[in-house]
């Protein structure tokens, strides 16, 4: 059934491609070229993949990989077919996913003995506290002249990039990462937390949150990331979940062809489609070609423009601005993924470093989500596995907050341990008296 599903969101993805981008409808997607050889083989290949992946028993990494897959590669198949894709590199990339799944599935798991020493406070509870408690005071110090910046463009949240320029411009402390951690990770999980729980005024609350900071960091996208997270961690429940994520997506493109085709707007489309599916994907093969033309930078970004250290740094702008002048002919950050950010890197070799480099990222999801229900596991992880298809590495780590996820699930593994350690001694206080109650009082005691 999984592999079907996948398929037939393949299928779809390529029909809408055909269907709804037309010439100059959308600056990053041009009308599609198809190659009959290249359309077959793109079927091949994402069989291949969907293969490798075992559907007896899926772990919360391979959940993970599952959805990413979903999220970058598929998409990359359907400009392979399209656009007349690199050949080379979509054959290099199935392999590194075929390597990277069958790896997570078979090597040894990692086992954090810290974990399973109870925990006696919820942690993450008062992490999430502390993360509301600098958010609300950040927006109390900085929030009105954000707001007299808004009230300026008579509040047209249509397009919310003046509201970031805005943002990055006021020079929060530390940038104003912990709006993104909140939107992306603590408000998703611990929403989750609340609708599994049955506490749907604590949803609702943690619901109302998500909009003010989406509009104060001027990320449209982050509306819409708990439906995401809710939609992801519910398919995570399911018996075939990765069948279930893949017919989710493939109806959401479904639902945004139907807009276009009966209003003629494709705004929609291109927003979801478009900006989370089908950019990043054609970005890759762009950041692919350049960087098998010009020098490559070995962690050059992370060094030179992350963490503000020196490096020899060849080209005159940040990679994401050296492809859109390139390709685009425009200065607009054209931000890659996950394939692209290896070989901006390292070239193609950086595609064996990226997986080594997964596959120990996998191994410490398994080990931190050990004690979590893979619903409130992939609640975390749905947006890091969304922004791993859209964005650099080290930018999903940090800045998306992956690196916040992993610890916000081994903490909660510990308080899972801690509570089903309790459960355990009370069954064992209980059992004792049971048994104690059924024995006669003329019984004779053996000493």
């Amino acid at each position: 059934m999984t592999v079907g599903a996948m398929l037939a969101y393949k299928a779809v993805l390529d029909v809408s491609y055909v269907t709804v981008i037309g010439p100059g409808d959308y600056y990053a997607l041009q009308p599609a070229i198809i190659d009959p050889m290249k359309l077959g083989e793109s079927y091949v290949a994402l069989l291949l993949v969907a293969l490798s992946i075992s559907y007896r028993r899926q772990s919360i990494s391979v959940l993970f990989l599952g959805v990413t897959i979903l999220l970058s590669y598929v998409p990359m198949l359907t400009i392979y077919a399209m656009r007349d894709g690199d050949r080379t590199l979509i054959w290099a990339t199935t392999a590194f996913w075929i390597v990277v799944v069958v790896a997570v599935q078979r090597l040894p798991n990692i086992r954090l003995t810290w974990v399973q020493r109870r925990a006696s406070v919820n942690v993450p509870l008062i992490i999430y506290a502390a993360m509301l408690l600098v958010a609300v005071i950040v927006m109390l110090q900085h929030g009105a002249a954000l707001l007299d910046n808004l009230l300026s463009t008579q509040l047209d949240l249509s397009n919310f990039y003046a509201n970031r320029q805005e943002f990055v411009a006021a020079d929060l402390p530390l940038n104003g990462y912990y709006f993104h951690w909140l939107a992306l990770v603590f408000n998703p999980l611990f929403m989750t937390w609340a609708v599994m729980r049955h506490r749907y005024f604590s949803a609702v609350l943690i619901a109302v949150t998500q909009i003010p900071i989406a509009v104060f960091v001027g990320q449209r996208g982050y509306v819409f990331s708990l439906a995401f997270a809710l939609a992801t961690a519910w398919a995570a429940s399911r018996r075939v979940p990765l069948a279930v994520v893949a017919a989710g997506i493939g109806g959401t493109v479904v639902a945004a062809v139907l807009v276009a085709v009966a209003t003629g707007h494709k705004v929609v489309y291109f927003f979801f489609t478009g900006r989370f599916l089908l950019d990043a994907a054609q970005l890759t093969y762009y950041y692919y070609d350049f960087f098998t033309h010009h020098p490559a930078v070995p962690f050059g970004y992370m060094i030179h423009y992350y963490l503000h250290l020196p490096y020899p740094w060849p080209y005159t702008q940040s990679p994401d601005y050296v492809i859109g002048a390139a390709y685009f002919g425009q200065h607009l950050a054209a931000v890659g993924g996950l394939i692209a950010d290896a070989v901006m890197n390292f070239g193609l070799a950086g595609l064996v470093i990226w997986a080594a480099g997964l596959i120990l990222l996998c191994k410490v999801i398994d080990a931190a989500a050990w004690q979590l229900s893979p619903a409130l596991a992939m609640s975390a992880l749905a947006m890091p596995a969304l922004s791993l298809a859209n964005t650099y590495s080290v930018r999903v780590l940090f800045t998306t907050g992956l690196a916040w996820a992993i610890l916000l699930l081994l903490l909660s593994s510990r308080q899972v341990y801690r509570q089903s350690g309790e459960a355990a001694e009370t069954a064992e206080v209980i059992a004792r008296a049971t048994t104690l109650a059924q024995v006669p009082r003329h019984a004779k005691q053996t000493p």
